[in-house]
């Protein structure tokens, strides 16, 4: 059995913006997949962080860039992805990624299981527009 989700561009799902340096778009979550994956894509400005060095738990990330070069911090290696290239963040691994490039990056993250896409909606009140972000 064959299922057809939609389209994806810039008009489909729930766009987060994180300032003008990062963006999450929630394409496909849990009521979607049956809480199986998730699929999110991201916009990251040049030379911006995309995540402060962090781990989750609970889900492995997947994450196949299709535009731009970006730089990931995986344990102790750090290294380079463009476009096609896929890299896999496995739970319990402390990684970041950043634009390390000159031009705007993209990539589609595949969050297994799925319910970590929430976490940006969860988090946007704390990005304000036009003003820094609220830390406290």
């Amino acid at each position: 059995m064959t299922t057809k989700f939609g389209p994806v561009g810039d008009e489909v799902g729930t766009m987060v913006r994180f300032g003008d340096a990062f963006t999450a778009r929630t394409l496909l979550d849990a009521a979607g997949t049956g809480a199986r994956l998730s699929v999110v894509e991201h916009l990251l400005a040049v030379r911006e962080l995309g995540a402060p060095l962090h781990m989750h738990s609970r889900e492995d990330e997947f994450t196949i860039i299709t535009k731009g070069r970006v730089g990931f911090l995986l344990g102790d290696e750090v290294f380079y992805a463009g476009p096609g290239e896929l890299v896999l963040k496995p739970r319990d691994q402390w990684h970041t990624f950043w634009n390390a490039g000159s031009e705007q990056a993209r990539m589609l993250e595949i969050i297994s299981p799925a319910g970590f896409e929430k976490y940006f909606e969860e988090i946007e009140p704390f990005f304000p527009e036009g003003a820094p972000p609220d830390l406290e």
